[in-house]
């Protein structure tokens, strides 16, 4: 799905894997795609496993070479809501070219505005995981033939069937996650950017723009809501996901 929105290469700090996991990213990193490095970092933690220093090293090692540099982690997506990759969105939103105020949430007027943007940052939301999807509420809006069906519920395809989200999208620096211009980094954070170079700021995207939509378990009396958002990558997603798991037949059966 992050290839879909844009990305063309990811970096994998490896502290430990499963053989599984191991295989398939052998695999990408042989295709150019992944760059595996080896992160033993932890002693007791060192909160969280060293993943402040992992992203650092990351946008340092990136300055130069990439353009933006996506902090997510692998069970969260960045969707945009109006177009169909970051950089559309990232050319709707740039304050250098466009008047965003009305595209920035909260729309305020007392926020300091920068010279420069060093990164866009996206609120979040959960998205409830489930044995069960509801595919009468799916088939509603979207068409899906018995093949696709089964093939997403056999291989679970979270993303194609697991629309449901809680009502609660996050503030501002609390699970959001960001798409960051390495050169204007100085300390990056795991939910925002912590020191910018002089002059420089983030956008925080309106929620009507793009979420970064968060798999994972939640209490079941929680209030959800549908989102479909996602579902109009189907027609690309699903036969990117299909090809890949035909690649490796010892896992995916």
């Amino acid at each position: 799905m992050n290839q879909i929105l844009g990305a063309e290469h990811f970096v994998v700090y490896n502290y430990s894997i499963s053989p599984a996991v191991d295989q398939i990213l052998q695999r990408y990193q042989q295709d150019g795609l992944v760059t595996v490095l080896p992160w033993p970092v932890p002693t007791l933690d060192v909160h969280s496993y060293g993943q402040m220093a992992a992203l650092n090293d990351c946008f340092y090692r990136n300055r130069n070479i990439s353009r933006f540099v996506v902090v997510v982690d692998t069970d969260e997506l960045i969707i945009p809501r109006n177009h169909f990759t970051w950089m559309e969105l990232l050319d709707t939103i740039s304050p250098e070219e466009h008047d965003v105020s009305a595209l920035m949430h909260p729309s305020d007027p007392s926020r300091k505005r920068f010279k420069t943007t060093g990164s866009f940052d996206f609120r979040s939301s959960f998205f409830k995981i489930s044995n069960i999807t509801n595919w009468t509420e799916i088939l509603s809006q979207f068409s899906f033939s018995d093949e696709e069906k089964s093939n997403i519920e056999k291989l679970k395809f979270l993303t194609l069937s697991q629309v449901w989200r809680g009502i609660k999208i996050f503030p501002e620096y609390r699970r959001t996650k960001y798409i960051a211009r390495p050169e204007f980094v100085n300390v990056a954070g795991v939910h925002y950017v912590h020191s910018f170079v002089k002059n420089t700021g983030s956008v925080l995207v309106n929620d009507k723009l793009a979420l970064v939509h968060h798999y994972r378990n939640y209490p079941k009396k929680s209030k959800v809501i549908m989102d479909t958002s996602i579902l109009k990558f189907k027609n690309q997603l699903y036969p990117r996901l299909v090809q890949q798991c035909q690649r490796f037949p010892s896992i995916f059966k």
